[in-house]
């Protein structure tokens, strides 16, 4: 390939790499969030260039072509939508063409732009070094191609093209002009460069190339098994290293045709795929996928015929590199651990289409905006929430996502807008299911929320009353219940007071006269106002517990202690005593057994009392808010329903974790997080969708639009038991890159 034949082929190569450089520099210009970054969605400035970016490459290529031939290029160039005064604007860039400067007006500020880049300079020198190394070079046709001034005239007809109004013009060229100077920058210096240092290990100089040009080996790269290097992985994903777009030498064709004659002979049919490569274990490049779902890319072997026959029809290192790229990533993403089978499978699958993807467009993989990264990763976050290939959850989410990639993989050229449209397709599916099961949680969060509010309301009025100075007075057990049951009841009727229940003054007022009627001096004094004054009492006790769901079988143990106290009044005190113990519940609801420690409140001490009030786990709800909240069998989710185990005797036995584990695990307990969680003896994946600001309460939303409301010492007793474990993070493209190359953040 003499001088002429490799600059040409570096020619769409240069000029896409120059693109990928100005959308990035519009992405993060775009950060203000003003622009949409679904390009197929909105009139993105820099979406449309993604979209096109083959198409534009092309066309570059083609009008170079055209200048060769002696097609004539304005300069400086002038735009279809505007004409343009020089004397208006600052020049976008300065050209020495023998004395006489010329600039490409742009009227835009052109302060962060380069204007004495030295381009003529090196160009000259790039002349002259060729012109040494090839006397018989035809010149005229060289320097016609290579001009710096008919690529920068070229990019701006492109471009100009391209745009769909002035604006979106100068805003693309503000980019696109810095990036495609330094860009040929490097192309003359590749180009026009002597002296060459040492290859390093396990790199090979390339036949023919410039001696200095120090690329991956051919004998390596024309494997379908080749794992990249990171030192070229890095090269890869940077913008700045141009070394791997040196043209493929006719060599590796031959090379790459010897492997696929080795692959036949081993593998002449997919009958003969080896019997290793089984339906089961973690998923690779390797395995063979499910025959009745994947079909012809189910066989590892088809897939790596075609990644050959890719690697046949790739012009320079940078395509072969690509795919190899794109390989090694399938592979670590369908082998990662949080995903199901299915979800890996699915990954391999679509390596086909991504291959094609990239041989097209080989920077794809590193533009994060981009509609083939974006599907990857919407999947691989939706697969995170499974844990469970048997589920109709699980389903629902697999069938789509199948489906979409089948087709993908149907087509046999695929660029970016199906991609686009297939993510989209996708997306709209999910946002349906979404909408539905969003309706549903919000309905059970707003029910957690309000008895949240509530139990916060109960502990202020908790501390109200045990300030009031009745309370040094009041024996243990009337302390217990007014702290206790009664604030919450006091809670209820101010906040969601029930139909049948008492209101608020009411329950209030029976707090205030249940102190009144336990006081010693009113006792010993008022003992007739006090007997009188406890029918109306007990019934309005009664209404407000019944409102809140205790019953008589679970509150008699109160009206008894209540009785009892007033044992020593006079006689007709053990008439009412017995009218209380016989009086029907006409509101009861049954409810739990009493808490011990509640029961025991009756032999302390007021003061004791409000200090070692029994608490509610977690705070109350009603029966209706537990059936409206989705809360698993109508109640509260707690530690003893999740983390039950059947008695089986092989349960094996796991140390507990110590105090300093579980504040670790509790302090990642944040909206959002992903945690594995037991449940009667079955592991569920669930999100964290809220936690109220204390960090005493959170509600949990698993597959199927399960609730798990569970309080901070419920989480306590699960993290400690290893039932309850923060998921890791969600695999992602980004992620895994940075994994292979050893760096943090390998893309962007």
């Amino acid at each position: 390939m003499d001088s002429y034949e490799k600059l040409r082929a570096q020619v769409p190569v240069v000029f896409g790499r120059s693109l990928d450089r100005a959308i990035a520099g519009l992405q993060a210009r775009g950060s203000s969030r003003r622009e949409v970054v679904v390009f197929d969605r909105t009139a993105s400035v820099w979406g449309d260039l993604l979209r096109r970016r083959a198409e534009l490459c092309t066309a570059f290529l083609h009008g170079l072509d055209e200048v060769v031939a002696g097609r004539e290029l304005p300069w400086p160039p002038q735009s279809r939508h505007a004409l343009l005064a020089d004397s208006d604007h600052q020049p976008l860039l300065e050209l020495d063409t023998g004395g006489t400067p010329v600039s490409a007006p742009v009227p835009l500020e052109a302060s962060d732009l380069v204007e004495d880049t030295g381009l003529a300079r090196t160009y000259a020198q790039f002349l002259d070094v060729q012109r040494t190394r090839h006397p018989d070079l035809a010149s005229e046709r060289f320097e016609r191609l290579s001009a710096p001034a008919h690529w920068l005239a070229l990019a701006w007809v492109v471009v100009d093209e391209a745009s769909s109004d002035l604006t979106t013009l100068q805003r693309r060229m503000k980019h696109l002009v810095p990036a495609l100077v330094d860009e040929l920058l490097a192309l003359y210096r590749r180009m026009g460069a002597s002296g060459a240092p040492p290859s390093p290990a396990g790199v090979a100089s390339l036949p023919g190339a410039d001696p200095d040009q120090t690329l991956p080996a051919l004998e390596s790269l024309c494997r379908p098994d080749h794992e990249l290097e990171p030192q070229w992985l890095k090269a890869f994903l940077s913008p700045a290293n141009g070394r791997l777009e040196q043209p493929l030498p006719a060599r590796f064709q031959m090379l790459v045709a010897t492997q696929l004659e080795r692959l036949e002979a081993q593998h002449p049919g997919s009958e003969q795929t080896p019997s290793g490569l089984g339906l089961t274990g973690v998923p690779g490049i390797a395995s063979r996928l499910d025959p009745q779902v994947w079909g012809f890319w189910s066989d590892p072997v088809e897939r790596a015929r075609h990644l050959l026959l890719l690697k046949t029809q790739a012009a320079t290192f940078e395509q072969v590199v690509a795919l190899d790229v794109v390989r090694g990533l399938v592979g670590r993403l369908a082998g990662d651990p949080l995903l199901l089978r299915p979800v890996g499978e699915a990954v391999v699958a679509l390596e086909p289409a991504l291959l094609r993807l990239s041989l097209s467009q080989p920077r794809f993989i590193t533009q994060q905006s981009h509609p083939a990264r974006r599907l990857l990763d919407a999947v691989l976050h939706r697969a995170v929430e499974h844990n469970n290939a048997a589920t109709e959850a699980f389903q629902d989410f697999l069938q789509p996502v199948q489906q979409a990639f089948r087709e993908l993989n149907a087509l046999d050229r695929v660029d970016t807008g199906d991609f686009a449209r297939a993510l989209d397709r996708l997306s709209a599916a999910w946002r349906t299911q979404e909408q539905a099961l969003r309706a549903q949680q919000e309905q059970r969060l707003q029910a957690v929320r309000l008895a949240d509010e509530r139990q916060a309301l109960a502990d202020r009025i908790t501390l109200e009353m045990s300030q009031l100075p009745e309370m040094a007075d009041a024996p243990g057990f009337v302390v217990s219940f007014l702290c206790g049951w009664w604030s919450t009841v006091l809670a209820w009727a101010r906040l969601s007071p029930a139909p049948a229940g008492p209101d608020a003054l009411s329950c209030e007022r029976a707090a205030a006269s249940l102190l009144w009627s336990v006081q010693p001096a009113v006792m010993q004094n008022d003992a007739a106002a006090v007997l009188a004054a406890r029918p109306d009492l007990i019934r309005t006790l009664r209404l407000g517990l019944a409102s809140i769901g205790k019953g008589v079988e679970e509150t008699h143990i109160f009206f008894d202690a209540y009785s009892r106290h007033h044992e020593t009044l006079s006689a007709p005190a053990a008439t009412a005593t017995a009218a209380v113990r016989a009086e029907p519940d006409a509101v009861s609801v049954p409810g739990p057994t009493p808490d011990p420690v509640e029961t025991a409140m009756g032999s302390v001490s007021g003061a004791q009392a409000v200090e070692g009030t029994y608490r509610p786990e977690g705070p109350w709800l009603g029966r209706s808010e537990l059936e409206s909240s989705g809360v698993e069998e109508a109640r509260f989710t707690d530690y003893a329903e999740l983390g039950a185990l059947p008695s089986t005797g092989t349960q094996p036995v796991v140390p507990e974790l110590d105090d300093a584990a579980v504040d670790a695990v509790l302090a990642a307990l944040q909206p959002g997080i992903w945690i594995d969680l037991q449940s009667q003896g079955e592991w569920l994946r669930a999100q964290l969708a809220w936690s109220n600001p204390a960090g005493t309460l959170f509600m949990f939303n698993s597959a199927g639009g399960r609730t798990h409301s569970m309080s901070r010492r419920s989480c306590i007793k699960l993290i400690r038991a290893r039932r309850l474990s923060p998921v890791t993070s969600a695999p992602d493209v980004q992620q895994v890159m940075g994994v292979i190359t050893g760096s943090p953040s390998a893309s962007g």
